[in-house]
């Protein structure tokens, strides 16, 4: 059965595009100089460098939001902060980004009514604003990732943005005008990050639990693509997707990639059997023997046509009647 498409996640997806392209140039810029900067060993500025890209495309998205009606500007404001990848992030998030974005985030928790989000967030900003960059660890580190944790644990924020947007006659009827912009690769991008919702803290076979044959070959499946695409696949084996590799190898048979699933199954045989369900055991033979293991295994990714999984899910998917509505 199709999973509804929570308002947020439609705001989120819309908004992610526009700041993308709104940023693009300026991340693009601070990219070539941090690599031109780390080819000369200059590690520093390097680092430098990003960190001034992430803040000149902070800029350039908030000059572009002014722009904006006010409704869309506090919109792109609330669920910016959902950048933040982890829940002890947030105050990284502020830092990186520079007081202005901070600001302009928490005017627009206010104007929404988000009091509570408001506040938490605002211990943030307090706490953050004298680094210029985040602090490795220590005490000061640990007083802001607790700040973070009180901000978004257990997903706290995402729930009272997404109750606005629900209770808010306005936020509502533009959101669910987004809901038209979304194409098929966005209902995907969108299912995974449900079905991540649902899986929670669970890795590995347990993360398959409780999943529905939709939710299951989303869940196989992108795994198997972000590790394969980002480092091969090594990287797949080395990390807890590949505690799942029979059961991914079904899933993409299923979605008819017959031969990336061949190509897998010859990976797993690779190793010893019964086949190790444990990252760190793999990870030891695939680097045992100078990486032997590894390189053979290495060897096969450029067997896999990674151009064809998405496409095929989505395809599976609108079968099943599964694609997010």
């Amino acid at each position: 059965m199709a999973m509804d498409i929570p308002p947020d996640f439609i705001l989120e997806a819309r908004a992610r595009a526009a700041r993308g392209e709104q940023t693009r140039a300026a991340m693009q810029a601070g990219s070539e100089a941090a690599v031109a900067a780390m080819e000369r060993g200059d590690e520093e500025a390097s680092y430098a460098a990003m960190s001034g890209a992430l803040r000149a495309a902070s800029i350039a998205f908030l000059d572009w939001l002014a722009g904006q009606t006010p409704l869309d500007r506090r919109l792109h404001l609330l669920v910016w902060i959902l950048e933040a990848p982890t829940p002890d992030s947030a105050a990284a998030f502020v830092i990186e980004g520079g007081p202005e974005r901070a600001e302009a985030i928490l005017a627009a928790m206010a104007e929404a009514g988000l009091a509570e989000s408001a506040a938490r967030f605002e211990a943030i900003v307090a706490a953050a604003r004298d680094f210029e960059t985040t602090p490795d660890e220590g005490p000061e580190r640990d007083r802001l990732d607790d700040l973070s944790f009180a901000f978004d644990a257990p997903g706290a924020y995402r729930d009272d943005l997404r109750a606005a947007l629900t209770k808010d006659r306005e936020m509502a009827a533009r959101v669910a005008a987004m809901r038209a912009g979304l194409d098929e690769q966005d209902r995907l991008d969108i299912a995974a990050a449900l079905v991540g919702e649902k899986v929670g803290e669970r890795d590995g076979v347990d993360a398959l639990e409780g999943l529905d044959e939709g939710q299951r070959l989303v869940w196989l499946v992108l795994c198997f693509d972000h590790e394969v695409g980002d480092g091969g696949l090594s990287q797949f084996f080395a990390h807890e997707p590949g505690d799942c590799a029979p059961e991914t190898a079904a899933a993409l048979r299923l979605i008819g990639c017959g031969e990336a699933a061949r190509v897998l199954l010859r990976a797993v045989v690779a190793f010893p059997a019964p086949y190790p369900r444990d990252a760190d055991e793999r990870f030891d033979r695939l680097e045992a023997d100078d990486g032997r293991l590894g390189e053979r295994i290495d060897a096969l990714t450029d067997e896999i046509d990674l151009d064809a999984i998405r496409p095929a899910l989505i395809d599976r998917l609108k079968r099943l009647g599964a694609l997010p509505r």
